[in-house]
């Protein structure tokens, strides 16, 4: 017979071998997260050289990017009946191989129609990875470590924007621009094959179809039955016309070197260090909001947004005032992002979640293109300063609305049970 002593003994290792599995798990799909955030940082890079090969123009290229994101939008929502029916982990494996082959059938393109088609493709690929790796980090981890592992992930990504500009533009001026994505390919399926075979997934026990009658149809409207749920999913439509990738990538560099009139050199040292802060800061914010619950840091990461927003503003070209306002706004203006989903978790039924996720990422991703839309509008006609003020504008709004999302009891408990007294 095993002794007490003894089945603590094993219970203990096996509940190490879990956290473990688990971590290495969340450092696999942080992984195919940040292939996903490369592909994204070092196709404007090769864009002139392949419109200068391929002969299409600016005109074209913007309506490539504009279906490509909206294809990558919409698909999102089809991963909660894909999930059904295939392991999470494999659907993930599948998109990372995917963006992977993506990039070299871009390389090879002959045409410009060949190299549209790739580009969408990988952005099929890439649709899974959102709302897939959220809901593995839901079953992963309790509320009180939900925000540190969604932090993570999210940082994750970033660091593929990070690193990607700095290691393509040696490979682009070293080898030339199909070399480098030939270059980038082989991680993408490298991390794709690993995710496939070694993430953590339980689905298999807790398939949502089998507590179904056989044939019932997914209900994508289930989760917006939660006040929170949908507050949380105002709350990002409103923000996505100033926080994250979408509008920071695209607005703040042009500021500096169009509105500033910044070397190329000087915009690209000075976006670098914002994007630092896009790594560290949600890491910090994530921890702590296990720690003290989600709404002050996300009322708190918004609140420092909007005054580095305006701060930037203000600095004119006043060099050290904007190397500050950038350090800011980068360790602030993409903590949202991952609190608000980790909120989005918390809310969500464990049976709905994929759903959830579904839902979520096909409405903002819909709010961040007409935000888009709305701040270029802007900055043709009133300038920089109109769209930054439109931008403010959207984190304070943001923030009344988060104010009136009320945090699930189990939840509260869980974080009053970690918040030292």
């Amino acid at each position: 017979m095993i002794s007490r002593a003894g089945e603590g003994t094993i219970a203990n290792a096996g509940a190490s071998r879990t956290r473990r599995s688990r971590w290495m798990s969340l450092a696999i799909i942080s992984a195919t997260h940040a292939e996903q955030h490369a592909v994204a940082a070092i196709q404007p890079l090769i864009f002139p050289y392949a419109m200068a090969a391929l002969g299409f123009d600016y005109a074209t290229l913007g309506a490539l990017l504009g279906v490509a994101n909206l294809v990558n939008g919409l698909l999102q929502g089809v991963h909660a009946w894909t999930s059904r029916y295939l392991r999470r982990r494999t659907i993930i494996g599948l998109g990372g191989i995917g963006m992977g082959l993506s990039l070299g059938c871009m390389a090879l393109a002959q045409t410009f129609a060949q190299f549209g088609g790739a580009m969408i493709f990988g952005r099929i690929a890439s649709s899974a990875q959102h709302p897939l790796a959220n809901s593995l980090l839901s079953d992963w981890y309790e509320p009180e470590r939900r925000g540190r592992a969604f932090s993570i992930h999210f940082s994750g990504g970033n660091v593929g924007s990070v690193i990607t500009p700095i290691i393509a533009g040696y490979l682009i001026t070293r080898f030339g621009w199909h070399m480098s994505l030939y270059a980038l390919m082989l991680p993408g399926i490298a991390f794709g094959i690993i995710a496939a075979c070694f993430v953590k997934d339980d689905r298999k026990s807790v398939r949502v179809a089998a507590a179904r009658p056989s044939g019932e149809r997914l209900d994508y409207l289930a989760p917006l039955r939660d006040s929170g749920i949908r507050l949380v999913i105002l709350a990002c439509s409103v923000a996505a016309g100033g926080r994250g990738l979408g509008v920071v990538m695209v607005y703040v560099p042009l500021y500096l070197s169009r509105g500033l009139h910044y070397s190329m050199m000087t915009t690209s040292v000075l976006f670098t260090i914002m994007m630092v802060g896009s790594v560290i800061g949600p890491m910090l914010a994530g921890h702590l909001s296990d720690r003290f619950g989600r709404k002050p840091l996300i009322v708190g990461s918004l609140m420092g947004a909007s005054a580095a927003t305006f701060a930037l503003v203000l600095a004119g070209g006043a060099m050290p005032d904007v190397v500050c306002a950038l350090i800011l706004l980068g360790f602030t203006v993409y903590n949202e992002s991952p609190l608000m989903q980790t909120f989005l978790a918390d809310h969500a039924r464990r049976e709905n979640r994929d759903a959830a996720f579904a839902v979520f990422y096909v409405l903002t991703y819909a709010a961040g293109a007409a935000w888009a839309g709305i701040l270029g509008l802007l900055v043709s006609r009133f300038g920089f300063e109109a769209a930054f003020l439109s931008m403010i504008a959207s984190y304070m709004l943001a923030s009344l609305v988060t104010l009136r999302i009320k945090t699930p009891a189990a939840v509260a408990a869980a974080a009053a049970a970690v918040t030292p007294a």
